[in-house]
């Protein structure tokens, strides 16, 4: 896609195909095409045709759309016309419109995950670990650990075992800081 550009002025249009006559230029002819054609045809006096760039824009999509329309920049410098998608803010009703967000679930963690995960957020060390492992009060849970595939945020054996461990000092970051920073899907 290239701009028609109004050299004097720099004065960009939207975006749009070459003219048929254009067509096979080089971009540096299609630049100045007063410099570039000799007769310069009445349509092309004072202008050119650069190439667009195309800016991306950071929008909410829950709040603003794209109106199809941009507004254009020449940079002389260039030599480019930077064109910007034009937003527009959803109405109310295009707002209660939307369908709702799903809502964020806590990640099925493998065993070694989730042992990084105490270790990391919970703030258990090495020798804790090795500790923990060895204490009778948890033994309990270390073969319902052995046992599984894999563990479950909210399941009653996580949530009792990250309790027992911060109760008996194991997390000294807490079990809630544990659960706070479970990785969501």
């Amino acid at each position: 896609m290239h701009s028609r550009v109004d050299l004097s002025t720099l004065t960009a249009s939207a975006p749009v195909g070459l003219p048929a006559a254009l067509v096979g230029l080089s971009d540096e002819s299609l630049a100045d095409l007063p410099a570039a054609l000799d007769p310069v045809p009445e349509e092309f006096d004072g202008v050119g045709y650069w190439p667009v760039d195309y800016a991306p824009v950071q929008y909410d999509p829950r709040l603003q759309t794209q109106t199809g329309e941009v507004t254009t920049t020449a940079d002389p410098e260039t030599g480019r016309v930077v064109a910007v998608p034009v937003l527009r803010d959803l109405t109310e009703d295009e707002i209660a419109a939307l369908p709702p967000l799903p809502v964020p679930q806590p990640r099925v963690l493998g065993k070694l995950e989730f042992i990084g995960l105490v270790q990391l957020a919970g703030g258990m060390t090495d020798a804790q670990l090795t500790t923990a492992y060895k204490d009778p009060q948890l033994e309990a849970f270390w073969v319902k650990y052995q046992m599984a595939s894999q563990v479950l945020r909210d399941h009653a054996v996580t949530t009792e075992a990250l309790g027992a461990l911060d109760a008996l000092g194991y997390i000294p970051n807490g079990a809630q800081a544990v659960l706070d920073a479970w990785p969501m899907q």
